[in-house]
């Protein structure tokens, strides 16, 4: 290496301001990592390893065409790879431009392209930029990302702003939605960052099949400022995802709403998608939907919080309506949904919690799993208009009318069938807990309802229209302001109800008003304290339609119920194992035939009349009754009120027992007895006794009576003793 040197410049080394010859200049300099194992290199060498696009003339001006230089850049590096780097400045891009698979981008902050109109740059090779901005597309240029250049595609690169600023709520729409347009066709992640809050004025389409938009966490905010206007909007697309992000609406719900459709207030909306979904998201202040589902197949919704407006920014009146935590719509502009699943929803704060709706016939199946919704200050918890649904542990609770309600709308006479909702927990609801109604032409069938608890509601099952082949069982059901069971209107056919407990109810127990009803059948169904309040309510009443009953209990602890069973119209038909106590009026009141009634009832007395209009009863054997004495005086162990012109033999096998000892008494006695018209219930001769056995000193006392119209069974303890009775009843009509 030549040298010169003089007195005033010192020495110049000529070849080391050599850049022409490869072999000189900074190939001369050496280079060496100060680390262990490291390698001696020149500096030549180390320098090549990035290679800026100013070395081949880009300006970075924002005027000047720095396509060439660019193109330059990239041709310079060896097939094996390199990496390109853009420094700070704004680099005009005039035509179309592609960065290899072997090419490394490096953005240095400020460093821009700024794409012309129709001009495309597509980065196959990885992609290093901070969260700023390094793309303009403001003049109608597009990126486009090769599968595996970005692991994440961020907002910030295309010009969006997490500030919050609302000023910036343009630019972020524009920015979100160059991004998913950038999304690589394979798929790929939208990356909001931890902290930001993004401002909108219109919504974000997600456009590219595999698009996921994966948030850090609900500290991370979209906030949607214009009316009428969906945040991430999803078409006809496949395998699209969004996570862990929080996104917050406009508000603007209005009273005068008469339909859900028509409204694009919406946090998330599927349309006609397939294998998409979100999972972990908050969603508040939506006024038409927090999330909806628009036809397509397996979308699955998990684990979202959703918080309507009442909670936020506009107050929903009571009763108000179309505003839904989830909406799922079967539609014939946007074809059936199929396989939709919802999981764990924490819904509060809207008109509805869930609501579905079917235009058309055959629905796909929708599963529920485990929703808590809760302080539902418009309507319903549920709301379904549509069959084939699943719904597994559902938490509902303070809703304004109905916890879920199930209904054949008005509009499109639809069939709704194979429904089922179990493991469900009910509360405090302004209306029934479960309403099932038909008021159209169409039909509920199919219906199981069971395992669950319904509390402190007005009503727990209220059933009416063409309800048929459903089934509801092993239901508790407490603490209700009206009716336990209300079963009413016409054409239900073949319904089920199983192991039920009612208890507390202010009305009635069950009461069924079934025009028409067929095949209504009660099994193993126990009633406790209906009739809570002042009134005249009952236990069972049957009202109208064809009712069978098997394994009744009813007992009334506070002498408040008037009736245990009360029939009057419905073609009632009893079996099984009977036990009525505490009514105030009758324990039975047959006001029209009861076809059958079991050997062995046990209809206790507060009063002295079990049975009302007892010539309205088919006995089909013995009836079995009880009652305790504890003093001389005589108490009623079974009484019947006569009709006009009726006369019955009456045959009795009674047994006391004395508490507290062996000693017994029995005794089997015969008695005849009969009503003139307008008269009295009057004892034919003396009663006939074919047995009378006592052990010890039993003192109990039997005896035959009558007052007004009933014949009644007495019996005392014949001084201060306490005696359990036990009498079995067997009733034939000889004339009237």
């Amino acid at each position: 290496m030549g040298v010169i040197c003089n007195s005033i410049k010192g020495c110049i080394f000529p070849d080391l301001t050599n850049t022409a010859d490869p072999h000189k200049g900074d190939a001369l300099i050496g280079f060496k990592q100060p680390y262990a194992g490291a390698i001696p290199r020149t500096v030549h060498d180390k320098l090549r390893e990035i290679v800026s696009v100013r070395d081949f003339g880009a300006k970075g001006d924002g005027l000047t065409d720095g396509t060439a230089a660019i193109q330059a850049t990239i041709d310079a590096l060896d097939t094996p790879g390199g990496t390109i780097c853009i420094p700070p400045g704004i680099y005009r891009i005039g035509n179309d431009i592609t960065f290899p698979a072997h090419v490394r981008c490096v953005f240095e902050k400020g460093g821009v392209l700024l794409i012309d109109p129709n001009v495309t740059v597509t980065i196959n090779g990885s992609l290093e930029a901070g969260p700023y901005q390094w793309v303009d597309l403001s003049a109608g240029g597009s990126v486009v990302f090769g599968q595996g250049a970005v692991e994440c595609i961020l907002g910030e690169w295309f010009g969006a702003k997490g500030d919050g600023a609302i000023a910036n709520a343009s630019a972020n729409v524009t920015a979100w939605r160059a991004a998913a347009n950038a999304v690589p066709s394979g798929g790929g992640k939208l990356c909001p960052l931890p902290g930001a809050h993004y401002q909108l004025n219109d919504e974000i389409p997600l456009t590219v099949d595999g698009t996921h938009v994966e948030g850090p966490g609900w500290n991370c905010r979209f906030t949607q400022t214009a009316a009428d206007r969906t945040i991430f909007n999803v078409t006809q697309k496949d395998r699209i995802w969004i996570s862990n992000v929080r996104l917050y609406g406009e508000g603007s719900w209005s009273a005068a709403w008469t339909g859900m459709e028509g409204h694009d207030d919406r946090g998330i909306q599927f349309l006609a998608c397939a294998r998409s979904g979100c999972t972990k998201v908050l969603i508040q202040n939506m006024a038409n939907a927090g999330i909806a589902v628009l036809g397509g197949s397996r979308i699955t919704i998990a684990h979202p919080v959703i918080e309507g407006t009442h909670e936020h920014s506009t107050p929903l009146p009571s009763q108000a309506n179309f505003q839904a935590g989830i909406f799922v719509l079967h539609d014939s502009n946007f074809g059936s949904y199929e396989d939709v699943t919802i999981i764990a929803p924490d819904i509060s704060g809207t008109a509805q919690g869930i609501l579905t709706g079917m235009k058309t016939s055959n629905p796909g199946v929708l599963n529920i799993y485990n929703p808590n919704i809760h302080d539902i200050p418009g309507q319903h918890g549920i709301y379904l208009d549509s069959g084939k649904v699943n719904i597994v542990g559902p938490t509902i609770d303070n809703t304004e009318l109905t916890g879920i309600k199930i209904q054949s709308g008005k509009s499109f006479n639809h069939d709704l069938e194979a429904i089922s909702i179990t493991g469900f927990n009910i509360t405090n609801t302004g209306s029934q807990a479960f309403e099932i109604a038909v008021v159209c032409a169409g039909s509920i069938s199919g219906l199981v309802i069971s395992g669950g608890v319904i509390q402190a509601c007005q009503r727990g099952l209220a059933i009416d229209g063409k309800v048929r082949d459903s089934v509801f069982s092993d239901i508790v059901i407490r603490d209700i302001a009206q009716h336990g069971i209300l079963l009413q209107d016409a054409d239900a056919d073949n319904l089920e109800f199983n192991h039920l407990s009612i208890r507390n109810t202010k009305q009635h127990g069950v009461i069924v008003n079934a025009k028409n009803g067929k095949r209504l059948r009660f099994n193993d169904i126990q009633i406790m304290n209906p009739n809570t309040s002042a009134g005249a309510f009952y236990g069972f009443s049957a009202v109208a339609g064809e009712v069978k009953i098997t394994n009744l209990e009813i007992i009334e602890e506070n002498a408040n119920m008037a009736y245990g069973l009360f029939v009057n119209g419905a073609e009632l038909r009893v079996y099984g194992r009977i036990k009525i106590s505490g009514a105030t009026s009758q324990s039975v009141r047959a006001d029209t035939t009861i076809y059958e009634w079991p050997a062995g009832a046990e209809v206790g007395l507060s009063n002295p009349v079990a049975y009302l209009n007892v010539n309205n009863i088919r006995f089909s054997g013995q009836t079995e009754w009880a009652r305790q004495t504890t003093s001389a005086s005589n108490l009623a162990i079974w009484a019947q009120t006569l009709e006009d012109e009726s006369a019955y033999m009456i045959r009795a096998e009674i047994v006391g027992k004395h508490t507290g000892s062996t000693e017994r008494g029995a005794f089997v006695s015969t008695v005849l007895c009969y009503r003139d018209a307008g008269g009295v219930a009057t004892i034919q001769g003396s009663a006939d006794q074919e047995v009378n056995i006592t052990s010890g000193s039993f003192a109990g006392v039997y005896t035959w009576a009558v007052s007004g119209n009933d014949i009644r069974l007495l019996a005392n303890s014949g001084g201060d003793t306490v005696i359990d009775w036990k009498a079995r009843i067997n009733l034939t009509r000889v004339a009237g």
